[in-house]
């Protein structure tokens, strides 16, 4: 039973082109999840009264977010793809975003044509949240990440040591992905150590080539990169811009 701190909601999502979203994960504001589309694209849910907006969020979808005022029981819901402006300026990406949102309310007049809603306006606001303050934020802190991998990049010579994690893309190591600097660790299940017999900055990158010197700090019953075994002796090559290296001092093995 639905109480007086509560009310029940029914809607439709669908996309901007026209087309019907199953399973599209409905949260709460406090991003608790409390309902999600069945197959064609519809949704019953109670919302607590004390909980005035609603998130649809979908991977590869701009997450919606709804302000649902009181005499609004039937939703209809258009979700925007997102990720599609490739190479632009933060400030040129939300203003492609703006349009495109500001687009929605055409968008719903033609599904109401076709059937699709029952409304020709929706009952509720949508909410635009800008990106560049979020994408700004990330940018210097890329900037922070190379300037400092172009500084361990520089003090680094021919014959050092140096540790190199890796990640497992299959549980037993058959296949090992190198570590992105955006991951924040300190302890690794497997970890190579080499020394540098290269280095150089070929195509605006911080490339080192290795030789394998010592594989036991490795958990994984195969230790396999590109299709090739990491045994010491062997030489490999890997781009610094892009992935976590480490020196003897900084590492933490795991047992």
């Amino acid at each position: 039973m639905v109480s007086a701190q509560s009310r029940n909601l029914t809607g439709t999502v669908i996309d901007e082109e026209l087309e019907r979203m199953p399973y599209i994960i409905i949260y709460d504001q406090d991003t608790v999840p409390i309902g999600k589309t069945d197959s064609m694209g519809n949704f019953e849910i109670i919302l607590p009264q004390s909980s005035p907006k609603l998130v649809f969020g979908y991977v590869g979808m701009e997450w919606e977010i709804i302000s649902v005022p009181d005499d609004c029981e039937h939703l209809e819901v258009i979700m925007l793809l997102c990720c599609k402006y490739g190479y632009r300026s933060h400030r040129k990406i939300d203003r492609l975003r703006k349009r495109q949102f500001d687009n929605r309310m055409e968008l719903h007049v033609e599904a109401f044509k076709r059937g699709l809603f029952n409304a020709e306006r929706p009952c509720f606001s949508y909410t635009f949240i800008p990106d560049k303050p979020a994408l700004d934020e990330i940018r210097t802190w890329m900037k922070e990440i190379d300037a400092e991998v172009k500084e361990n990049f520089q003090e680094l010579s021919i014959g050092d040591t140096v540790l190199i994690p890796f990640s497992a893309r299959e549980s037993n190591g058959a296949s090992l992905a190198y570590f992105s600097h955006i991951i924040d660790r300190v302890e690794f299940d497997c970890m190579i150590q080499g020394v540098i017999i290269g280095k150089s900055k070929r195509k605006r990158g911080y490339n080192l080539t290795y030789m394998v010197t010592h594989t036991n700090w490795c958990q994984y019953d195969s230790i396999v990169l590109n299709g090739r075994e990491m045994e010491v002796g062997e030489i490999f090559e890997y781009n610094m811009k892009y992935c976590k290296i480490l020196i003897p001092k900084s590492l933490k093995a795991s047992p």
